[in-house]
């Protein structure tokens, strides 16, 4: 049986704003991204006059990336077709892009699955001349 104590403290718990805090996402999940996107990234690294640096610096700069989109709550789904993890990209793009997804977020929230946009209902006005 619960006791009221125990309902309001569930209620508070999903009211808590430390409740969303996004987690760090897990080595796997960004090793798995990571292959999938290693063949491109090695053709560029291969351009640079230090191919294996290079490489490493797109690897940690690809954990650097993933980490900050999911940390910004942004859909693995969104990430995948807009690759907005590709260490080739630069930071200030990548920045870019960042904002750009973040605000399409924001600005779908209100929205209600099957509704369309609001219309407004237009009447068959018959001037009575």
């Amino acid at each position: 049986m619960a006791t009221i104590r125990s309902d309001l403290e569930s209620m508070f718990s999903k009211l808590s704003p430390f409740r969303r805090v996004p987690r760090e996402p897990d080595a796997r999940i960004i090793a798995h991204r990571w292959a999938a996107l290693e063949p491109f990234v090695l053709i560029t690294a291969r351009r640079a006059m230090d191919p294996a640096a290079a490489f490493a610096f797109f690897k940690e700069r690809h954990a650097e990336y993933f980490t900050k989109l999911r940390r910004a709550e942004v859909s693995p789904d969104v990430i995948i077709r807009h690759s907005l993890d590709d260490p080739v990209i630069p930071p200030m793009q990548f920045e870019w892009l960042l904002t750009q997804a973040v605000e399409r977020r924001r600005t779908r929230l209100g929205r209600i699955k099957g509704r369309g946009k609001k219309y407004t209902r237009r009447t068959n006005r018959k001037d009575t001349k």
